[in-house]
């Protein structure tokens, strides 16, 4: 197998892994060390339980839609050198566009 694609996939699984871990034990209360933590999300506790699962159950939404774009690359002409950069900048993008919008959330609380 492709170093690429095992590398794609070992991303993937560990993604995977942290976001359903964080979706299914989220931390209780405020600390600086896990969760999602931004300056709104720890100013008291209220912003801090809907920043957690607002934020993780978006991502358990977004996973999906990476995935499947994934296998469109891959059954595509893309070559794998270009995937790799593909498949990052969704990660970054997504994780951008979620803080974007839970922040947004949380103003409206």
């Amino acid at each position: 197998m492709n170093k690429f694609l095992v590398a794609i996939l070992v991303l993937n699984i560990v993604i995977t892994l942290i976001v359903i871990l964080f979706y299914f034990v989220k931390p209780k209360t405020i600390n600086p060390i896990v969760g999602y933590r931004t300056k709104l999300s720890m100013k008291n506790q209220a912003n801090w339980d809907v920043s957690q699962n607002y934020f993780f159950k978006n991502w358990i939404f977004l996973l999906p839609i990476i995935y499947f774009s994934q296998v469109l690359m891959f059954v595509g002409e893309i070559p794998y050198k270009f995937i790799g950069y593909i498949v990052f900048s969704e990660f970054i993008v997504g994780t951008l566009a979620l803080i974007f919008a839970t922040e947004k959330k949380l103003k409206e609380n």
